[in-house]
């Protein structure tokens, strides 16, 4: 199920939704009011150990990131998930984001979905890296993060930066004991650190 989960609406029981660290409500300059505060809510449902759902935005114009260094987003997991991952260890769920122009040519940033919010850095310089490590490769699915914290990429096709119109958020049942049930809120998805002008960031959201 794919919904928005948000301040007004899930704050309460059973959800007890937050914000993300540092977000903040906007501020209705007129009355004064705060405005709602949303995040993207993927749930699944019995969801079996190999198993994945993704929720997908396909947008009307291509992005192109080429001139930003980082890619940032915040993601959620329930209080059932784990709170860390133990070295050694392998991830009872992975969460991941794919992006890149459709379904047969996309980047894909992988990583164990843990308990409470936890910013993700994507590092563009690490993807055209890896990218080029591909070309030697080509049998191997998923390259491991340069942070060595249980993240992994993937490569997809012949993607560019140049050219993102495909963005995918997804949850996949790695090792959860039994069949995963679950939500997974996803905020912020922004760019930063413009290379060749005075922006700081460009901000796009699900």
């Amino acid at each position: 199920d794919i919904a928005c989960g948000g301040v007004d609406e899930n704050s309460r029981e059973p959800d007890f939704y937050t914000t993300p660290p540092v977000v903040q409500q906007d501020v209705n300059q007129i009355d004064v009011s705060t405005r709602n505060e949303q995040s993207l809510a993927l749930t699944v449902k019995d969801l079996n150990r190999g198993e994945s759902r993704t929720a997908v935005r396909v947008r009307p114009s291509p992005l192109d990131l080429f001139n930003y260094k980082q890619l940032k987003y915040f993601v959620h997991g329930s209080n059932d998930m784990d709170a860390e991952i133990l070295p050694g260890t392998s991830a009872k769920v992975f969460a991941y984001i794919r992006f890149g122009w459709d379904t047969l040519n996309y980047y894909e940033y992988r990583f164990p979905l843990t308990s409470g919010w936890m910013e993700h850095v994507i590092e563009f310089s690490e993807i055209s890296a890896i990218k080029q490590l591909k070309g030697a490769n080509v049998n191997l699915p998923y390259f491991v993060g340069a942070k060595n914290s249980g993240t992994q990429f993937g490569i997809l096709g012949t993607p560019s930066l140049t050219r993102i119109q495909y963005i995918a958020y997804g949850i996949e049942n790695n090792a959860y004991p039994g069949s995963l049930t679950s939500t997974m809120w996803v905020n912020e998805l922004r760019v930063v650190q413009a290379e060749d002008t005075k922006a700081v960031s460009y901000t796009h959201l699900l």
